[in-house]
C-alpha cells in the first residue's frame, strides 16, 4: 500500500485544458465551478475507478488541472470532449500556458527594423494583442539578405500565431510580412 501511495505522488502532473479557439476564447475563475460540475457528471457515468483531480486553477485564460496519476491524465484526454461546458476543451502541452516565450521572425524587406516592426504588426494584424511583446534582438543576415528579429512574448500568443500559419502581414496587401520560425520558452530563474 505504501508503494502505491508513493508511486501516485511521484506521477502528479499538471495539464492545461484550453478552449478550442484559445487565445480568442479564454476562461476566467468564475468558470471553475461549472466546469467541476460538468466533469462530475461524466465521472458518475464511469464504471471503472474514478479519476483523481487534485486542483483546478485558471492561468492565462486556460484551466490547469492537476492529476494524481498518469491514469487520470489519460482519462481526461479521452473524456474531455464529452464535458458539457461553455467551451469545447482540449488537453494541451504542459508548457501551453507558460508566461514567456522567445520567437524568432524573419523579414525580407530590410526597411522593417526593430523601430517600426511592432507598429506595422499592430496596424495590419488586428487579431494579435501586442501589449506585452518586446524586441530582444535585431540581426542582419548578409548571406540571405534578411533581417532576423527576436521577440519576447509575455503571454501566450503562440496559438494565435499558429492559426495565422506563423506569418503576419506588414503591409496592406499581405505581400510584405514577417515569418516566424523557432519558438523557445524562457526558463524561470
Amino acid at each position: 500500500m505504501e508503494c502505491a501511495r508513493t508511486n501516485r505522488q511521484a506521477t502528479k502532473r499538471s495539464w492545461p485544458c484550453l478552449p478550442l479557439y484559445y487565445p480568442m476564447a479564454q476562461m476566467n475563475p468564475q468558470d471553475i465551478p461549472s466546469y467541476q460540475k460538468a466533469i462530475r457528471q461524466i465521472i458518475k457515468l464511469e464504471r471503472r475507478a474514478p479519476p483523481q483531480f487534485l486542483h483546478h486553477e485558471i492561468r492565462n485564460g486556460g484551466l490547469i488541472v492537476t492529476c494524481a496519476t498518469d491514469y487520470d491524465k489519460q482519462w481526461l484526454v479521452r473524456h474531455i470532449d464529452r464535458v458539457k461546458f461553455r467551451y469545447r476543451l482540449q488537453v494541451d502541452d504542459p508548457i501551453a500556458l507558460e508566461y514567456r516565450f522567445l520567437i524568432e521572425g524573419e523579414v525580407i524587406n530590410l526597411k522593417n527594423t526593430k523601430d517600426n516592426i511592432l507598429h506595422k504588426i499592430r496596424c495590419y494584424n488586428s487579431s494579435i494583442i501586442l501589449g506585452d511583446w518586446k524586441i530582444i534582438k535585431d540581426e542582419m543576415n548578409h548571406k540571405k539578405m534578411t533581417r532576423t528579429i527576436t521577440f519576447e512574448v509575455a503571454y501566450r500568443s503562440i496559438k494565435c500565431l499558429e492559426q495565422l500559419k506563423n506569418r503576419l502581414r506588414l503591409d496592406e496587401y499581405g505581400i510584405d510580412g514577417i515569418t516566424f520560425g523557432r519558438i523557445r520558452r524562457i526558463k524561470r530563474v
